[in-house]
C-alpha cells in the first residue's frame, strides 16, 4: 500500500497538470482545481507572513479565477456547438453524395436505354 504522502504528491503533480494546458483545453474543473491550488499557496503566505500580507492580494486573484471559470464555461459551449455543426456539415454532405449517386445512376440507365435501342432497334413497348 501507498504512503500517505506518495499518494498526496501524485495527487499534487495531476492537479498541478491542469497549469500545463492551452488555453483552448482549459476547463471548468481545471479552473477549480487552479484555485485549489492558489488557495494552498495563500495559506503559506498566511501562515508565515499574516493575513494582512494577502488582503489585497485576495480579492485581485478571486476576480481573476472568476473571469477564467466563464472563459473556459464559454469555451467548452462553443466547442460543443462546433461539434454539433461538424455533425450537421458532415450529414449534409451525406445526404448530398447520395444524391449524386442516384443521379449519376439514373443518368447512367437512360444512356444504356438509348444505347440499347440505338444498337438493336429495341422497343421495350414492342415485347407487351
Amino acid at each position: 500500500m501507498e504512503a500517505p504522502e506518495a499518494h498526496s504528491e501524485t495527487r499534487n503533480q495531476n492537479a498541478e497538470g491542469c497549469f500545463d494546458r492551452t488555453f483552448s483545453a482549459l476547463t471548468v474543473d481545471d479552473v477549480y482545481e487552479i484555485a485549489k491550488l492558489i488557495g494552498t499557496e495563500v495559506e503559506k503566505i498566511i501562515d508565515g507572513s499574516g493575513k494582512e500580507s494577502v488582503v489585497g492580494l485576495v480579492p485581485k486573484i478571486v476576480k481573476v479565477l472568476e473571469l477564467l471559470e466563464s472563459f473556459a464555461s464559454r469555451n467548452q459551449a462553443h466547442k460543443l456547438r462546433e461539434e454539433e455543426l461538424l455533425k450537421t456539415f458532415e450529414t449534409i454532405q451525406l445526404q448530398q453524395q447520395k444524391k449524386r449517386a442516384v443521379k449519376e445512376s439514373e443518368e447512367g440507365n437512360d444512356k444504356n436505354e438509348i444505347r440499347v435501342r440505338a444498337v438493336g432497334g429495341f422497343n421495350p413497348s414492342s415485347v407487351l
